[in-house]
């Protein structure tokens, strides 16, 4: 444990339980700015594919193989253009 850390952790003991929640709420909040901050900097396909690992095989195995070809079938219930 660096000295740094041990100085924090004394400091933590010598405050009441509020504020010690205070700094717990504080440390949370300074974990979930880095994050976002990580996150703001991924590119679009970085996002594409995480959603995409994120989705169960089975939904994928769900959707329309044509999609691209009748768009508008699926989107306006327009009549499905053959291949």
């Amino acid at each position: 444990m660096t000295n740094l850390e041990q100085i924090i952790i004394e400091k933590v003991h010598a405050f009441p339980p509020e504020k010690q929640q205070k700094l717990l709420d504080y440390a949370e909040t300074l974990e979930e700015e880095e994050t976002a901050e990580e996150t703001k900097h991924q590119t679009i396909w970085d996002m594409v594919k995480e959603f995409a690992e994120e989705v169960p095989k089975e939904a994928w195995d769900e959707l329309p193989t044509d999609g691209s070809i009748n768009v508008d079938h699926y989107l306006y219930g327009h009549k499905k253009k053959t291949r």
